[in-house]
């Protein structure tokens, strides 16, 4: 058997990401409260959940987005890290919803890449209960079975979530230390497959005073993902580093409304300057997704970029 010779990086564009948030963190919703339990924001809640992330993709698409994001569409429990258990966890109606409405979208657009940002490890894969900060011999690594149980477990998860027609996965704490390489592993794995695993967060190391310095031999490794908050306390967006845009896919997020940027201008200046640094913008906001997109498209026909 042949090894392809093709990079996981011409087969992985650069085009930027569209955000959807069914994870409000709210726990004190009175309406449909059942889903308190999971922090689901009002939306996305009831018999219109699906109808209102459908939408919220069709959004995206109006405005020429082809690759979204899904923010913790399982839910937390509110007091540990978000759980890789990320299918059979969903409530039945919506897990067969997912099932007919992704695979329409594809159908009408072949090149739509939707991912769900769940998490690295879990218990048993219907529960949303993720670990804590401290690991546990209880969870396991998406990726790494050590018995039957678990090997089903993933294989339920992974299978799930693939069959329904999404692209892949970004996965929670993927790139700290103890899950580093079975993230990497499970990236390699799938992408033979023409699936993706985007890693959350940059690959740092830290000296003996806590300062953050990138790892420079794991950048061309994998995707990237990260938040804009999360970024600045890293590297920053002072323009004194720049992403290598052929070997890297570093995702910048901006999950917050323009406000809690500093307003359009604000947000505007620290995107443009993002994307100068070789990072790829993640957001929800129309103008913001615009500016991203025509900044792509431009390099792309000038063929500076994939």
């Amino acid at each position: 058997m042949h090894e392809s010779t093709t990079r996981w990086q011409d087969r992985f564009s650069r085009k930027p990401g569209w955000f959807i948030n069914p994870f409000g963190g709210n726990r004190d919703i009175d309406y449909y409260p059942e889903g308190n339990a999971r922090g689901y924001r009002r939306e996305f809640r009831g018999p219109n959940a699906l109808a209102w992330l459908m939408e919220q993709i069709h959004v995206g698409i109006r405005h020429g987005a082809r690759r979204f994001f899904i923010n913790r569409p399982m839910g937390t429990d509110g007091s540990s890290w978000v759980t890789s258990a990320a299918w059979l966890s969903l409530e039945s109606d919506l897990r067969q919803g997912l099932q007919e409405c992704i695979p329409a979208l594809i159908d009408a657009l072949p090149d739509i890449e939707i991912y769900p940002f769940i998490g690295s490890r879990m218990s048993h894969p219907q529960s949303i209960r993720g670990q804590q900060r401290r690991l546990t011999d209880e969870f396991f690594h998406l990726n790494g079975p050590r018995n039957d149980f678990e090997l089903k477990a993933n294989r339920m998860t992974l299978g799930g979530l693939i069959g329904a027609g999404f692209s892949g996965i970004v996965m929670d704490s993927g790139t700290i230390e103890d899950n580093f390489d079975m993230t990497l592993d499970l990236a390699q794995s799938l992408r033979r497959y023409g699936l993706h695993v985007i890693s959350e967060a940059y690959p740092v190391e830290r000296d003996q005073q806590g300062k953050p310095s990138l790892l420079e031999n794991q950048l061309s490794l994998m995707p990237y993902y990260a938040t804009a908050d999360l970024v600045d306390r890293l590297v920053g967006f002072n323009g004194s580093m720049k992403f290598d845009e052929s070997e890297t896919r570093m995702f910048v997020v901006y999950p917050k409304s323009t406000e809690n940027h500093g307003g359009h201008a604000t947000l505007r200046d620290q995107v443009t300057q993002s994307m100068r640094c070789g990072m790829i913008p993640v957001t929800q906001d129309p103008e913001i997704f615009k500016l991203a997109n025509d900044y792509y498209i431009e390099r792309l026909t000038k063929e500076q970029i994939r």
